[in-house]
């Protein structure tokens, strides 16, 4: 009996053996997928590369929706969509061989860069001009202009405008822009000289009657040329308001100054002066305090505040009566017009 219980203890022994002998003949541990060629920083705009490795890659998969991994061959073709955030992104993507080697990829793709410096309004005389303005980018921009007379052309790290010579005899306006993506800018240009702007124009406004109602009413005017930079402003035949030439369709006019004077200066004359009206219905006839006249997109002379009165904005003007030619609130008769909301269209 102990022989046959021995002998079986030495069979269970030589199984177990044998077992173990073939479990390490058999496994193979994973091995690492080796990559031969990889590119993995991608620019801003669409991108692709070809990743290659020491055996034929058989499946590829990423989690990154702005990254496509496609089976080409033996390798894999890696395409990212354009980046329109200003940060770079990352993912990473899986390779694998037929036999489950494996390699993650860690890619990332640069962010956009969109600058456009001093882009403030390009004003110009009537001659042919160019100016160029600082532009930095990293992806491909979509540059159009809004007139014939702009044209434009880009560098390295600058944006180039030309202006045409301006031959209309009249002011005009246009726009250079840019777009990339989800970011967009733009330049506008004025080209005119005070002489293209004389001449006869009808004023829209709205005013207060007397039983203080809003009506729309219309005046001829007409800007004539006094020097190469002031000018005046006739409301008919009846006064004349006078302004400065600030360039690019722009004049500013100031308030507190007189428009009308009496004939004679007797003790009872009276002084017809400009005053600037604010959205509240505040007046001010410091001098201190001024109404810009602007050329529009639409070529028309718009009255805008400039940010000068000390009572804040007054995008409208008016005339005042005053007993003496200082004008002050002792001296100040009464409200002769207002002009609410003025605008200038050519005739």
């Amino acid at each position: 009996m102990n022989k046959i219980f021995g002998f079986l203890l030495l069979v269970a022994g030589c199984l177990f053996t044998a077992s173990c002998n073939d479990d390490n003949t058999n496994y193979v541990a994973p091995s690492t997928l080796k990559i031969l060629k990889a590119k993995t920083y991608f620019k801003a705009d669409l991108d692709t590369t070809v990743v290659v490795a020491s055996t034929p890659i058989t499946e590829a998969t990423t989690e990154a929706t702005w990254l496509k991994a496609e089976i080409k061959g033996d390798s894999v073709q890696l395409s990212t969509q354009s980046n329109d955030n200003l940060t770079s992104r990352g993912a990473q993507v899986l390779l694998k061989d037929a036999k489950g080697a494996s390699f993650t990829l860690s890619v990332t793709q640069e962010g956009s860069v969109f600058s456009l410096e001093n882009n403030s309004d390009l004003v110009l005389e009537d001659e042919a001009a160019s100016s160029k303005f600082k532009f930095n980018t990293n992806r491909k921009v979509t540059i159009s202009t809004t007139a014939d007379w702009l044209q434009t052309k880009t560098d390295a790290d600058s944006l180039t405008i030309s202006v045409a010579k301006n031959t209309t005899g009249k002011p005009r306006v246009g726009y250079v822009k840019l777009a990339l993506g989800g970011f967009k800018d733009s330049i506008r240009v004025v080209q005119t000289s005070i002489d293209d702007l004389v001449g006869h124009y009808t004023l829209k406004y709205e005013t207060v009657t007397i039983d203080k109602k809003i009506e729309s009413k219309e005046l001829e005017v007409e800007i004539t040329k006094v020097t190469k930079d002031s000018i005046s402003l006739h409301f008919g035949n009846a006064y004349s308001w006078g302004g400065k030439y600030k360039g690019g369709g722009i004049f500013a006019f100031k308030a507190g100054e007189t428009v009308l004077k009496p004939q004679n200066t007797s003790a009872n004359s009276n002084y017809l002066k400009s005053v600037l009206i604010s959205n509240k219905g505040e007046m001010t006839f410091k001098k201190t305090d001024s109404i810009n006249l602007e050329l529009t997109n639409d070529n028309k002379l718009k009255f805008v505040s400039n940010g000068s009165s000390h009572i804040g904005e007054t995008p409208h003007f008016g005339f005042a009566l005053f007993n003496k030619e200082d004008a002050d609130q002792t001296n100040f008769l009464g409200l002769y017009g207002s002009y609410l909301d003025p605008y200038m269209i050519a005739k």
